[in-house]
Parts: C-alpha cells; sequence; structure tokens
C-alpha cells in the first residue's frame, strides 16, 4: 500500500478552482447565504467589538461576509480589507461592495 502524500501545490489549485465555483452560486443566491450566515456574522461584530474607524482584516473572506456587514460599522474612518485564496470569491465580494456602495 502506498502512502504517497498528494502535492500540496495541486491540492491549493484544487480548492482554488472549486470555490471559484462556488462563488457564483453565492452571487445567484446571495440572499438565502446572508440571511443563513448572519447569525454567525453577528456573535463575530459581538465578540470583536467593532466600532467606528477601526481598522479590520477579514482573512477568508470569502464573498464578503462578514467584512462587508463590518465595513458598515467601522464607517467612513474605518478601513477593511478582505482576503481570500479563490479569484471568484474575491470576485463577488467586489461585486456585492460596489452594490453597497461600499467601494
Amino acid at each position: 500500500m502506498s502512502s504517497r502524500n498528494p502535492d500540496p501545490d495541486v491540492l491549493k489549485e484544487q480548492v482554488r478552482q472549486e470555490w471559484d465555483v462556488v462563488a457564483q452560486a453565492r452571487l445567484a443566491h446571495e440572499a438565502l447565504f446572508l440571511r443563513f450566515f448572519q447569525p454567525i456574522t453577528d456573535k463575530l461584530i459581538t465578540i470583536a467589538n467593532v466600532q467606528p474607524g477601526q481598522r479590520i482584516l477579514d482573512v477568508a473572506t470569502g464573498s464578503g461576509e462578514p467584512a462587508l456587514t463590518v465595513a458598515r460599522l467601522a464607517g467612513t474612518q474605518g478601513h477593511i480589507i478582505g482576503v481570500d485564496q479563490s479569484p471568484g470569491m474575491l470576485d463577488a465580494a467586489r461585486q456585492r461592495a460596489q452594490r453597497m456602495n461600499l467601494i
């Protein structure tokens, strides 16, 4: 029996491609995803004690939550950065941010 380890670069690319596909579903069913994840976003915001003017980093932001909700709370003096490995997810987050007049 072989115990060969998979190539991490290949695995990363596979995961990235899978999330790019999911990104389109997130946009197509945005209201459903927001409703489903809102309690988690609300809890994170409470725990983080988000205040106007804060600088916040959202790692693995996906289609922009909680970064976009946090951006509203941090206001125009705040600075929110969302990062993700999936270009498709980042594009979805960017589209949502534009629709929300955040960028």
